[in-house]
């Protein structure tokens, strides 16, 4: 809204405490340019990830819009606040997991592998675990069915920084890994993430972040179906993609997307046991699913080694202990649903 493109509230590089009682400013810039010029004259030193800054100050200066000074002032104010933060001073060079070489600072260790994995188990949930469905056996054929489930992007998660979802181990991959030569593992896709075109479309802005399948919905739930016949279980990775759980990003209907409630419905009518997988960044209202599925693990996006351990859980090499941190309504026309609710005792 740019507050503090009023000269009322210039003052340090600090902010200064306090409420602001009433909008100072809004819309005052008529396109990224003029918003660089706007909000570096009225002392915002730095813009935190969209790079507007790099890319107009260089024309915004040649073009005297933006005084050399002016560049000085903010690049001032922020080494001033990095060298007050001891930033200089590097510390932390010595920051790493346990037994890590403090001088490799390599994401993608070993170790740092190791403690992935680790924290995913962790925060892993079981929520339903009817007739001792899971833990899985190794030497079973396993149908391994869904659109989040060979997805390396979704399973790293949304706002995941300098992640490279290249190297993020997906639940098929970590499934395969677990049964190595003991078992059968198949897969089917199963069904696109959604359907609605719109929300691709969103999700897609900025890169190709979900894979839209050309073929027909029921051409692949049939896939997905034959899939599941041959098996003795399946396991069906459904949820949210990463970029329907970050900002800008609420939804309307908090239920599992029409085209995977499809194929859950078609999956359970093979009479196979059926686990389920969830990927989402908020609670979600799963009446029917509840109903359909004999297992149902929570494991929001898990990261980098979250294909890895979800196997874990689904195998039984590791004993799920998360709890869940919020309130899932039992149906939507239940929103809002929060710890502090009074209790009317009238119906939902």
């Amino acid at each position: 809204m740019f507050c503090a493109t009023s000269g009322a509230l210039k003052a340090s590089p600090f902010p200064i405490t306090g409420a602001i009682k009433e909008l100072i400013k809004h819309g005052t810039a008529a396109d990224p340019e003029d918003a660089v010029r706007v909000a570096l004259k009225s002392g915002i030193n730095m813009s935190m990830s969209d790079e507007y800054y790099s890319k107009y100050l260089p024309g915004l200066i040649k073009s005297g819009k933006v005084t050399m000074e002016e560049l000085d002032d903010a690049a001032r104010h922020v080494l001033n606040v990095k060298y007050d933060m001891g930033l200089f001073n590097d510390p932390y060079s010595h920051l790493g997991p346990k037994e890590s070489d403090p001088v490799d600072t390599n994401a993608e260790s070993r170790l740092h592998r190791k403690e992935a994995r680790e924290v995913a188990r962790e925060s892993l949930v079981l929520l339903k675990n009817r007739l001792e469905t899971l833990p899985l056996k190794k030497s079973a054929t396993i149908a391994v069915v869904g659109p989040l489930a060979d997805s390396k992007r979704d399973v790293m998660g949304s706002w995941s920084a300098a992640g490279v979802a290249d190297q993020s181990v997906t639940v098929l991959t970590g499934i395969k890994n677990a049964v190595g030569e003991n078992g059968k593992v198949l897969y089917a896709k199963g069904a696109n993430v959604t359907s609605d075109k719109g929300i691709i479309d969103f999700l897609n802005q900025y890169e190709e972040a979900v894979k839209v399948d050309p073929r027909s919905p029921q051409e692949m739930i049939d896939e997905a179906v034959q899939t599941a016949k041959q098996s003795d279980v399946v396991v069906a990775v459904v949820g949210e993609a990463q970029g329907m759980a970050h900002e800008a990003s609420s939804r309307t209907d908090i239920t599992i997307p029409q085209s995977q409630r499809d194929l859950i419905a078609a999956l359970k009518a093979t009479g196979k046991p059926l686990v389920l997988v969830l990927m989402n960044g908020r609670p979600l209202a799963l009446v029917k699913e509840d109903q359909q599925a004999d297992a149902i693990l929570e494991t929001w996006f898990a990261g980098t080694e979250g294909g890895n351990a979800i196997a874990d859980v689904l195998f039984g090499d590791y004993n799920p202990s998360g709890k869940l941190p919020m309130s899932f309504p039992r149906s939507v026309g239940q929103i809002p649903v929060y710890y502090s609710h009074l209790n009317t005792g009238a119906s939902v």
